[in-house]
């Protein structure tokens, strides 16, 4: 098996690149200035069990074979239609459990007129003067790879996902020691030019290393969700602002990030901090 390649970053959805864990997957655009990764779980649908079982199905499928054995093909599908089908016409659909979004500093350039998955207008992030850049996935050890230069500086990212950490990876660094300066972020929201509807509870940052994205799909018998992100720097400074961890002067960064619902924790969040990877002290780390 070999490698995937791109030289731009992804326009759209379908050129991200995917990893995962099979719980666990994510969608990375590979953006030079602002990336993007969304995130899912395979357990986040719209609302929690429904039982759409017709009732009077079993009572009225006879009826239905004697007019289909009778040439009345009509008044069977009269009767299927009113006593087979499902009794409500909607069904639960599979929603993405969020977006993890890394800023680059000191790799904006402006900000300019693009169009999102749905054609509409909205102002991107475009990054500064970049070189040799391109995206590799190697379909084998399944890990993702991000490269490019800007200025003398090489820039190397890379991410993954592990089914027995249970989490997803992506790692940041420079090969010249250039610092780092980070801005990272959650959303969960329409991200279409003028939707502002956030679909989720609360976003906040904790302990300077932690964003917690918590929430339920709705219904009476909704799916709870949480996302947790991890960030850990080597050198520099990081802390919290709002729901955000800011990364500057760092050497290296490294962002795990993973997400539960109730329909397999009754925690969600807590399941997510009581993994080893995502609960060990930074000071552990930085050791």
């Amino acid at each position: 098996m070999g490698n995937i390649y791109f030289r731009k970053e992804a326009e759209e959805w379908n050129q991200a690149f995917p990893v995962g864990n099979g719980f666990l997957g994510a969608m990375v655009f590979g953006n030079v200035a602002k990336e993007r990764i969304q995130v899912n779980e395979d357990s986040v649908w719209s609302g929690g069990f429904s039982n759409r079982v017709n009732p009077d199905a079993g009572r009225y499928l006879e009826k239905i074979r004697e007019c289909l054995f009778e040439g009345n093909v009509q008044e069977a599908e009269k009767l299927a239609e009113q006593s087979m089908y499902a009794t409500s016409p909607n069904m639960r659909v599979y929603q993405p459990l969020g977006d993890i979004w890394i800023r680059f500093m000191d790799q904006e350039a402006e900000r300019k007129l693009a169009r999102d998955e749905s054609g509409l207008p909205y102002l991107k992030e475009s990054a500064a003067e970049v070189e040799a850049y391109q995206r590799i996935l190697n379909l084998e050890q399944a890990v993702g790879k991000i490269e490019y230069c800007v200025g003398r500086t090489k820039w190397n990212r890379e991410f993954f996902a592990s089914n027995p950490a249970k989490v997803a990876m992506y790692s940041i660094c420079a090969e010249s020691g250039e610092d780092i300066n980070l801005e990272i972020s959650a959303t969960r929201k329409d991200n279409r030019s003028g939707r502002g509807v956030s679909f989720c509870d609360r976003i906040l940052a904790e302990e300077n290393q932690y964003i917690w994205l918590e929430g339920s799909s709705g219904g009476r018998e909704g799916i709870g969700f949480a996302m947790g992100v991890r960030v850990c720097s080597c050198g520099g400074r990081q802390y919290q602002m709002g729901s955000r961890i800011i990364v500057e002067k760092a050497r290296k960064v490294l962002i795990c990030f993973t997400g539960r619902t109730t329909f397999r924790s009754a925690e969600p969040k807590q399941w997510c901090r009581e993994l080893p990877v995502l609960g060990v002290r930074l000071s552990d780390l930085e050791e």
